[in-house]
């Protein structure tokens, strides 16, 4: 089959480029034709093209309509779907919170999958999605990249911070710092701001007996052999243990897992419950039920289903899915940046050239060219509010300093008697 898959970016090491690319890769192997879409392309997107696999960030590129479209993220999977209206889509949701992470809901679109039991949640109880025609694929590690480490010690000697989002300075470095130190455990962090991005990821993390991570790192942790305790930049879990696996594992031990404090001393206690041999009963599960052979077989299930839906599909007005589209994209551009819930370092983009082909491009072009010299405007206009801020703030600044002075001076001036102030009254006043 050809296989168009979508994503936000196609360019950084983070968790839904890496699963794009994996299963990519496995269509190809397979014998299938994958076709990958973003409007931000980078080193993962030049690995692909390496492997032969067509990447762009231009609809009108496809030397061919694909069959079925993976569509991840919302930008990507709604221009990809009004570009085929014929070609049905299956709408994946890999975070519970981020405005990107939005199921597609235009006609064409015939599944969705949630990688979770909080995007489930989200997908159902926020966005309306009938639960029917939704289909939960929990997060996989590839088994050939991550091998099993030698058996754990007694007690953990290596820890690893694995994030892409944690600083040095993060609050929550401090504190897993802190309870390392004391418990005599040697700490090395790594990760876009914490040293660098790893390459070989499986040989890495099998030098380390505790690993923090969530979601997706988690995962290949546990796969290496590894005891984990979910920690990020929002918030705690808890120590991945065989008690409450089936409970972590539906949430990815991810977010909505994670809401214990980060703090030094929850962070030790549960250090302190690292357990060898129960790690080792959590790496047998984890390989026997997270493999990418086992997603790989969901995957294809699902796009044999959808494409056998592709002669039912309807057909349906693309400037009345363009219009939709702008609404929601103008209704994002006027909120608060602070209330959009958005990923860290994924931008609100409104591509700035028709990249659909034929009528789409030209209803496209009707409805972005206005915004985009609204938003001209808006920029100027909001220039000129700075401005006027700059000097409201410089005005208050010289009136406290002027306030400031005038107490000094009554301070520092002697007060007078009533005798005094009449006497020098007198004096001030003319002689007849």
């Amino acid at each position: 089959m050809r296989i168009l898959l979508t994503n936000n970016a196609i360019a950084e090491r983070t968790g839904s480029e890496l699963y794009l690319c994996e299963v990519a890769e496995e269509l190809q192997a397979r014998g299938h034709e994958p076709m990958c879409f973003s409007l931000n392309l980078g080193p993962l997107a030049e690995r692909l093209r390496a492997l032969g696999i067509l990447v762009t960030d231009d609809l009108r590129a496809l030397p061919e309509v694909p069959e079925v479209i993976h569509g991840q993220h919302f930008i990507e999977t709604t221009l990809a779907a009004m570009t085929y209206r014929k070609v049905p889509v299956i709408s994946f949701c890999h975070g519970p919170e981020a405005w990107q992470e939005m199921g597609c809901q235009l006609p064409n679109v015939v599944r969705w999958v949630a990688v979770d039991q909080a995007c489930r949640r989200r997908m159902i109880e926020d966005e309306g999605i009938d639960a029917e025609k939704l289909t939960m694929l929990l997060n996989h590690f590839d088994e050939r990249k991550f091998a099993a480490r030698s058996p754990l010690p007694a007690k953990p000697r290596r820890a690893l911070i694995m994030s892409n989002y944690l600083h040095p300075t993060h609050p929550a470095v401090a504190a897993i710092s802190e309870a390392c130190v004391v418990r005599g455990i040697e700490l090395t962090m790594a990760g876009a701001n914490l040293g660098g991005v790893v390459e070989n990821m499986g040989d890495f993390l099998a030098q380390f007996d505790l690993v923090f991570a969530k979601a997706r790192t988690a995962i290949e942790a546990l796969a290496v052999g590894c005891a984990v305790l979910p920690v990020d930049y929002f918030g705690a879990g808890r120590m991945v243990r065989s008690e409450i696996f089936d409970e972590l594992r539906p949430f990815n031990f991810g977010y909505q897992s994670m809401t214990f404090p980060l703090d030094a001393d929850y962070l030790g206690k549960e250090i302190d419950r690292y357990d060898a041999e129960d790690a080792a009963f959590v790496f047998k599960r984890i390989r026997e039920e997270a493999t990418l052979e086992k997603t790989m077989q969901s995957l294809l299930a699902l796009y044999q289903e959808a494409a056998e839906q592709r002669s039912s599909l309807m057909e349906y007005d693309p400037s009345v899915a363009a219009a939709d589209f702008m609404r929601f994209q103008l209704y994002l551009s006027k909120m608060p940046m602070g209330q959009l819930r958005q990923t860290p370092k994924v931008p609100l983009r409104l591509p700035k050239y028709p990249i659909l082909p034929g009528e789409l491009a030209d209803c496209w072009r009707k409805l972005v060219i206005p915004h985009q010299k609204n938003t001209v405007s808006r920029a100027k206009a909001q220039q000129h509010i700075d401005r006027l801020k700059n000097k409201i703030a410089t005005l208050k600044e010289q009136n406290i300093r002027l306030k400031t002075r005038l107490d000094n001076v009554r301070k520092t001036k002697p007060r007078l008697s009533i005798f005094q102030r009449v006497r020098s009254l007198f004096r001030q006043t003319p002689s007849n």
